[in-house]
């Protein structure tokens, strides 16, 4: 058995035996390298807390991001990106590397509004946190983070447009907040950042925590805690080969504390793998879905260069304490090639020949802020089965976001606007927009992404997740991700899980 006592390293296939079991322990044993977990493991390893962390994906140094999607998509996303609801409507999409899905995001940071807060107190028996508390946590987060808002001058000609047309129209519209620094505009957010512009969790949280001593273990799968009597006992799990998701050995971790920062989807996987039967475990799921739009131009727009993310239009976005987050917004957005080929109207002929005018095309993503609709359970192997159902409430929702949307493109010049269903569905005029309203959300009639997964294990009284972070029922298994906010936080969810991270971090800490 090979030793893997050295601390402030990341260990990868090459340092593990393909035989046996791998015996290792630690003061505590965090699950997942992304907003969440990150976060966990610095602010313990700077407080002197041995600390192991494992990553099921592989680890990429920011100069190995090459910038070829072919490449980089199935080694940086979960299921290349098609990790899918079981109707096949929303791409359920989350990075799978060192970092996590920050690694991988369009950096936009945007914190839990205070009413959606009040909203969780009044009608979820939420307890945990306090606004304060998290609003200092993330001032600490968004320092070490970069977190600046960006600049109208330094817009693509995508956002710009959308901004520009949208405030023509008298619609509320501003740029993001973002995370980057000295950002060069090559486009090539979705598939991590050569050039350490991006401040993900990657090049800061995770740079931290090594520095401060912790074990990294990369292509490392969680698989089931032994459990007794409230006491998480052992975490077992699989190393995987380099290239593949093929087992090369077993490991099992012996530590005081676990905390499971997995995500919204695979934490409570875990917890199901391990025989642990709490009411609520993997239900009460929201996806947050998002639809692309692309819009035509006669003018290049290039949108795929610059920051892809940049402007929003907020105009139909609402927050109070009786609904929490609804409505819709309007956000500009471009991936390359590859990605964006999976988003487009109808297939065959129709879309190749919008592809071929890709440097015309201009392009959105409308985020629809949803109820709690559906849940996570295990399937074959280890995998999520992911259940959702379109409410008629926010399929009512979704076809007035299209329709806003395409006079925002239309108004600024687009020869027409596309939206991504089967059929196709464009428009050229506003007399079309009565098109939309055929837009089906039966299985497979649109392609749409969920990037904001949450809600499998909701913190409150008497929710699978207790407002100290335990699970309950056990001493020493705590849950710190997605999973337990008990409807969608905020528009983005980065920010929201860091300071709960580091809220949770804290605690753990005086608990120790």
């Amino acid at each position: 058995m090979k030793e893997h006592s050295e601390k402030g390293k990341i260990y990868g296939p090459g340092d593990y035996s393909r035989k046996g079991t791998t015996y290792l322990s630690a003061d505590v044993c965090v699950v997942g390298t992304g907003s969440a977990g990150a976060v966990v493991a610095a602010v313990l390893a700077s407080a002197g807390v041995d600390v192991l962390v494992l990553e099921e994906g592989p680890y990429y140094a920011s100069e190995d991001f090459n910038q070829l999607e072919h490449l980089m998509i199935p080694a940086l996303y979960r299921e290349s990106a098609n990790q899918m609801e079981e109707c096949f409507n929303i791409s359920v999409m989350q990075g799978r590397c060192v970092g996590g899905s920050p690694v991988v995001n369009m950096a936009d940071c945007v914190m839990t509004p205070r009413p959606v807060h009040e909203h969780w107190i009044r009608y979820f028996g939420y307890a945990g946190p306090s606004y304060c508390e998290l609003s200092k946590a993330n001032e600490i987060n968004t320092r070490r983070m970069n977190v600046n808002k960006i600049p109208e001058e330094e817009l693509n000609e995508n956002n710009r447009l959308l901004l520009e047309s949208a405030r023509s129209l008298g619609l509320s519209a501003r740029t993001f907040e973002n995370n980057r620094v000295n950002c060069v505009g090559c486009g090539y957010c979705l598939i991590g950042c050569h050039y350490r512009a991006k401040q993900s969790t990657l090049v800061t949280f995770v740079e931290d925590a090594l520095k401060d001593g912790v074990r990294l273990f990369s292509r490392a799968r969680a698989e089931r805690f032994v459990w007794t009597k409230g006491r998480a006992r052992v975490l077992e799990g699989v190393f995987l080969e380099k290239d593949s998701d093929v087992p090369m050995g077993r490991f099992e971790i012996r530590a005081h504390e676990f905390v499971l920062a997995a995500g919204a989807i695979h934490s409570p996987l875990v917890l199901m793998q391990s025989g642990i039967q709490i009411e609520g475990i993997g239900d009460n799921l929201s996806l947050q879905p998002q639809m692309p739009v692309m819009a035509l131009f006669e003018k290049e727009i290039v949108a795929y260069r610059g920051i892809p993310q940049a402007a929003v239009v907020d105009a139909f976005e609402e927050i109070d304490d009786e609904k929490g987050l609804s409505g819709f917004r309007i956000e500009g957005i471009m991936a390359g090639p590859a990605m964006s080929s999976s988003f487009g109207p109808g297939s065959g002929l129709e879309f190749k020949q919008l592809m071929t005018r890709f440097r015309h095309i201009a392009a959105a993503l409308i985020l629809f802020p949803d109820r709690p609709s559906g849940y996570v359970r295990v399937k074959e192997r280890g995998r999520a089965l992911i259940k959702y159902r379109f409410s008629d409430e926010l399929a009512r929702t979704i076809r007035k976001g299209l329709k806003e949307a395409a006079r925002i493109y239309l108004h600024a010049g687009a020869r027409l606007v596309a939206f991504p269903t089967l059929p196709g569905v464009t428009v050229k005029s506003l007399n079309d927009l009565h098109r939309i309203d055929s837009i089906s959300f039966t299985p497979a009639h649109v392609r749409m992404i969920s990037a904001h997964p949450q809600g499998t294990l909701r913190m409150s009284e008497r929710g699978p997740v207790r407002p100290d972070f335990r699970l309950r029922g056990f001493e020493n298994l705590y849950v710190c991700d997605s999973s337990i906010f008990p409807t969608t936080s905020s528009s983005h969810i980065m920010l929201p899980v860091m300071a709960y991270a580091r809220v949770a971090a804290d605690r753990l800490i005086q608990a120790l």
